[in-house]
């Protein structure tokens, strides 16, 4: 539909049963990440950035690495 990714988190941040879901923003927009945070997201990176170890270790904390 086109919305904002700022707007469909604030929207899932409003709902009780997302509240709790770890969110986080990908843009290069530094303004962007801060109003994320701001809103309730974990801050997250720039589309840039994905390769980088640093990204990778950030996202590790949210994704459940068992195997079966």
């Amino acid at each position: 539909d086109y919305s904002e990714g700022i707007e469909v988190l604030r929207h899932l941040k409003q709902d009780p049963t997302y509240k709790g879901i770890p969110t986080m923003i990908i843009t290069n927009y530094a303004e962007q990440q801060l109003a994320a945070v701001a809103d309730g997201a974990e801050y997250g990176f720039g589309k840039t950035q994905y390769s980088e170890p640093a990204t990778h270790e950030r996202l590790s904390r949210f994704l459940d690495r068992k195997t079966a």
